[in-house]
């Protein structure tokens, strides 16, 4: 058996522990990317589930599309629809990015990321195919 040094005290323990004999605790590293993968896939089920919904409604009521203000400008532009709809995908990319930062888990976290930012893609393109359809 080899022997460690305890990250808190600095005393020499054997590999096997759980915890340290002197100050007592843990020697087991917490795998934290696990949970946020997780949380990221969570977040971007969310997050293609509200999308959907929006799209069910825009094509319920197509109106809303055309809606124009005072000025003569779109109320929901693609501009609205980037801010409002593809901008919370940045709420599942973080956890992401910083297990890429911690080192771990690199491989599925960039996959992730790919994905989400494919899916922003085809969404967005999906509201340009709609409005384009309404007339708009």
């Amino acid at each position: 058996m080899s022997k460690i040094l305890c990250p808190y005290c600095r005393q020499e323990v054997e590999d096997t522990e759980t915890k340290c004999p002197y100050c007592t605790t843990s020697l087991v590293k917490k795998d934290y990317a696990k949970f946020l993968v997780t949380l990221s896939m969570i977040f971007y089920l969310l997050w293609v589930l509200g999308n959907t919904l929006c799209f069910k409604i825009l094509g319920s009521f197509p109106e809303i599309l055309r809606m124009r203000d005072e000025d003569g400008w779109l109320v929901f532009s693609i501009s609205e629809y980037i801010e409002l709809c593809i901008q919370p995908v940045l709420a599942a990319i973080i956890p992401c990015i910083i297990t890429i930062i911690k080192k771990v888990r690199k491989r599925e976290a960039i996959t992730f990321i790919c994905i989400y930012v494919f899916t922003a893609l085809l969404f967005t393109l999906g509201f340009l195919h709609l409005q384009k359809n309404l007339g708009v």
